[in-house]
């Protein structure tokens, strides 16, 4: 009565608190087998069968609204895909203004290698002077202990 895809997400949804098994019983039906993972998992749920066929309700109308919203997912992404590309026979460099100069472009990001913080700074570099002797390390340990 249901698809393999719906009994297939059935089960995975009962991973967390049973082992399940799925089994084809070669005459078109399906054999679901729950364990508890661990021995009070069958007690802790008030009846797993009936929140087994309820979860399969909830996986079969699922993918009943999948099917029924294939076409319309389709034309969004083919309409999606499409104007990112623009439309047939538009040039799309077309909207730039040639007389453009693009030579200072890079004003707004002079400071880009600035580091105020010192995170750019390698670890021996700063902490170097922390060691005296000891490896790099064991000082930086000791001082974080110490606070």
């Amino acid at each position: 009565i249901h698809a393999k895809s719906v009994m297939i997400r059935t089960c995975h949804a009962f991973t967390k608190s049973y082992y399940t098994d799925l089994d084809d019983n070669g005459n078109g039906k399906w054999v679901v087998t729950l364990r508890g993972r661990t021995d009070n998992a069958m007690e802790t749920h008030d009846d797993p069968e009936a929140e087994f066929r309820n979860e399969l309700l909830n996986e079969s109308f699922r993918e009943m609204l999948m099917e029924k919203s294939k076409t319309v997912k389709e034309i969004v992404v083919a309409r999606a895909l499409f104007g990112a590309g623009g439309f047939p026979g538009e040039d799309p460099l077309a909207a730039l203004d040639p007389e453009t100069d693009f030579s200072d472009i890079d004003r707004d990001f002079d400071d880009y290698l600035d580091d105020p913080l010192g995170i750019a700074v390698p670890w021996e570099e700063k902490y170097q002077n922390t060691t005296k002797g000891k490896d790099a390390g064991q000082a930086q340990y000791e001082k974080s202990n110490e606070q």
